[in-house]
């Protein structure tokens, strides 16, 4: 039972913290069923309805840095974040590395939508789901900060 309005907020973030730790796992499958796709599958990637066109996206120009697949760095993306996540639930003091890591994440993000809706003209549903994850992370990781956890962020 919670006895203070202290314990109900140490619990919300609490469990705050697990669902960002938890996230990066969804998003790690998805960029790396991307990558591995890239190399493994000639074909659609997943279903397409005329916006949605993972293939176009997936085979674009805009698709590969320097020959790797663009999903390659948003799985490095998740794996970092799954770390930092996971060091946040026992170490507060990584919190700051969270908060950075979100919102060079969501830059990243916004710079991929720019490009599938102004430069390619079409969306791929999978990225969407990786890009909506990590904006995912970073509103929860603003939502514990909001919240004043962890104690470390003023220091």
């Amino acid at each position: 039972m919670l006895t203070s309005a202290g314990d109900a907020a140490s619990l919300i973030q609490g469990r705050l913290s697990w669902a960002i730790a938890v996230l990066p796992l969804v998003g790690l499958a998805v960029s790396g069923y991307l990558t591995w796709s890239d190399f493994a599958i000639s074909g659609e990637v997943c279903p397409t309805n005329g916006f949605f066109e993972c293939s176009l996206v997936t085979s674009s120009a805009y698709s590969k840095i320097g020959g790797m697949p663009i999903a390659s760095p948003g799985a490095f993306w998740f794996l970092v974040a799954l770390v930092v996540a996971v060091q946040v639930v026992s170490k507060e003091s990584w919190f700051k590395f969270q908060l950075g890591w979100s919102v060079l994440g969501t830059v990243g993000v916004l710079g991929l939508v720019y490009v599938e809706l102004f430069l390619i003209g079409f969306v791929c549903a999978l990225c969407t789901l990786a890009h909506s994850v990590g904006i995912a992370i970073l509103i929860l990781t603003l939502t514990m900060w909001r919240g004043g956890r962890p104690q470390q962020l003023g220091s």
